[in-house]
């Protein structure tokens, strides 16, 4: 089976893994739950983040310098050989630029 995941390093299309000895389903899958979209709290704003947070971002320098009009569609390395990402959110408490939270193990 092969596993996808990503996108990563500021590819457009999702990369994949080969994952062996995955047995076959014996049911016919049921439809994926929906997940409602959050308004709430999102990653950043008191909310979980995760290395899967990183998919559909753009890789910026520092989050600092991120479009403050759209902090969350950005990311940025601290150590992309550790996977250490920052995700960008904000800006909050009248802030004029995004701020950070760090992820660990995301590995490419």
């Amino acid at each position: 089976a092969k596993l996808c995941y990503g996108p990563v390093d500021g590819k457009t299309t999702c990369s994949s893994t080969t994952i062996e000895g995955c047995e076959a389903p014996t049911a016919a899958p049921t439809s994926a739950p929906t997940v409602a979209p959050t308004a709430a709290l999102s990653c950043g704003d008191g909310g979980d983040c995760t290395c899967a947070d990183l998919a559909g971002r753009t890789e910026v320098a520092k989050c600092k310098k991120a479009d403050t009009d759209d902090c969350a569609a950005s990311f940025a390395w601290k150590d992309e050989s550790s996977g250490v990402a920052k995700l960008c959110y904000g800006p909050v408490d009248g802030k004029t630029t995004c701020s950070q939270t760090e992820v660990e193990g995301c590995l490419p």
